[in-house]
């Protein structure tokens, strides 16, 4: 690509952001439904822009299929404007947050819905990591590992010249984890962790990164904790290891 067209690309992209600033709310409505055939306001938020929105619809002809008369009365709804499958308009009101989760199909719905989702951000590779799970919604919202990448190198580079031969998955779990750290590093005080880490929220910060994992690391550190495994074997046992493969190669 040359350098032209990124800066006709990059024009480009200014002149949609200014025009969509410069859009009401109800204009802003009205072009999420051109060009999705659907929109969703929440309870709480201002109904005037999907009274404009329906407004406009009938200057063009549109007729909606109004159902919340449907509805049962609930408080604060929030609304379903979409196109169906037959092209038939319809409005439907939806009860709040607050109703939803007090319903015990609705909430016994969702919850299968959050186990679900908690089971495939398990399941991901390098993308998924332990802090994720110390929060009810840590595996949904995910946390953005760039700030800690982007500096590893350096600070593993200035640990291997203090005589502390660490990889990436080794310092994440030091910095992550005060329990982790007194296991691997006991000698090591905690304040060096902490410090090491307060640093990388600066230097991620300073750079534009999203440093919500490092800040995460820094408030719940305290309370991860990490499992030993228990040796189960004897001395004897121990004396023994290998002599069946001896026998079998004999």
């Amino acid at each position: 690509m040359s350098n032209t067209d990124t800066e006709v690309q990059a024009e480009t992209v200014e002149t949609v952001a200014a025009e969509s600033a410069a859009l009401s709310p109800a204009q802003k409505l009205i072009k999420t439904w051109d060009d999705k055939s659907r929109v969703i306001v929440k309870s709480g938020a201002t109904l005037e822009p999907l009274q404009a929105l329906i407004a406009e619809l009938t200057t063009r002809s549109v007729a909606v299929a109004d159902w919340t008369d449907e509805s049962l009365g609930w408080a604060d709804p929030s609304y379903l404007l979409v196109k169906s499958d037959n092209d038939e308009i319809r409005l439907a009101a939806l009860p709040n947050k607050q109703t939803v989760l007090a319903d015990a199909v609705a909430g016994d719905y969702l919850y299968n819905i959050y186990l679900a989702k908690g089971a495939l951000a398990l399941k991901k590779g390098e993308d998924v990591v332990a802090a994720m799970f110390r929060s009810a919604s840590g595996f949904l919202t995910g946390f953005d590992k760039d700030a800690f990448k982007f500096q590893v190198d350096q600070w593993l580079k200035l640990l291997k010249e203090k005589g502390a031969a660490l990889n990436a998955k080794k310092l994440a779990e030091a910095l992550s984890s005060t329990a982790h750290a007194k296991t691997l590093y006991g000698k090591v005080p905690q304040s060096f962790w902490e410090a090491i880490l307060g640093n990388m929220i600066k230097k991620a910060e300073k750079a534009g990164y999203n440093a919500a994992l490092l800040i995460h690391w820094q408030q719940t550190r305290d309370e991860a904790t990490v499992e030993i495994p228990e040796f189960k074997w004897t001395l004897d046992e121990l004396e023994h290891v290998g002599e069946e493969t001896a026998v079998a190669a004999a």
